[in-house]
């Protein structure tokens, strides 16, 4: 019986040694484990530090957007009352020509009408050149 108490002992002591050997290693593995969420905590910690950044820098962004959209608003705004503005001085300009025309008309007229004047008003002084009247065919007044 001591023969099987001895090899009991021995039985327990290999035993003791591998859940030893195992406990090293569970413990070895924790370690290794703990050494890795570390990581990916720093890991994660930096993936929010660049996520924030890059929210930040998207924000900027379409803030600048949006004032680059105000921007081209105003610009085709103004460019709408230049093309208003530019229309109507075209449609001025073009009224000026048509009076322009008509006073070149009415210039032209009043030349005309001028030069057949003068002529009619020599042809009634070679008239009235012919027709002197004397005294005796003067009319009386009494």
């Amino acid at each position: 019986m001591a023969s099987e108490i001895r090899r009991l002992a021995d039985s327990v002591t290999e035993s003791t040694g591998d859940i030893e050997a195992k406990v090293e290693e569970i413990q070895g593995s924790i370690s290794r484990l703990v050494v890795t969420s570390e990581k990916g905590s720093s890991t994660i910690a930096a993936g929010m530090q660049v996520s924030t950044s890059t929210t930040h820098d998207l924000d900027e962004l379409v803030d600048a957007a949006s004032q680059t959209r105000n921007a081209a608003r105003q610009i085709s705004l103004s460019t709408q009352q230049q093309k208003t503005a530019s229309d109507q001085v075209v449609i001025a300009l073009r009224e000026i020509v048509t009076a322009s025309s008509q006073t070149a008309q009415a210039i032209s007229s009043v030349s005309r009408i001028s030069t057949e004047m003068s002529t009619m008003s020599l042809e009634l002084s070679e008239l009235v050149k012919r027709f002197r009247l004397t005294a005796v065919d003067a009319p009386k007044l009494s």
